[in-house]
């Protein structure tokens, strides 16, 4: 097990021990169950040590001992920069072309004498 496979595996088990905790939780100020802190706590912690299991599981099955993911990993997407740039630009074009076939009509602030 690398380091990558222990934090990303620590990772979703904090997120499902949270997400159980916060769904118990609701339930009970929802009327749906009556819990206390204790159980809402051991529930959690189960949920939390089913996700490592899981996470160890689908390691093996997929071939990649650094992966908790049974999902192959991804090429990265295209740089952001390159979307903004061009967003940019495009925007830049748009204003240039639209300020050229219309002229800008020029705001005054209304007188006293205009009312």
């Amino acid at each position: 097990m690398s380091a990558r496979f222990l934090r990303e595996t620590l990772e979703r088990a904090a997120k499902t021990f949270c997400q159980v905790a916060i769904a118990m939780i609701g339930g009970n100020i929802g009327g749906m169950m009556s819990t206390d802190v204790r159980q809402v706590l051991i529930t959690a912690a189960y949920g939390a040590v089913l996700s490592v299991l899981t996470s160890v599981g689908s390691a093996r099955l997929s071939g990649d001992p650094d992966s908790p993911s049974l999902v192959p990993a991804q090429p990265a997407p295209e740089s952001a920069r390159h979307h903004v740039a061009a967003a940019l630009e495009a925007g830049d074009r748009f204003l240039a072309s639209a300020s050229q076939s219309s002229p800008a009509k020029k705001l005054t602030a209304p007188t006293a004498a205009g009312k």
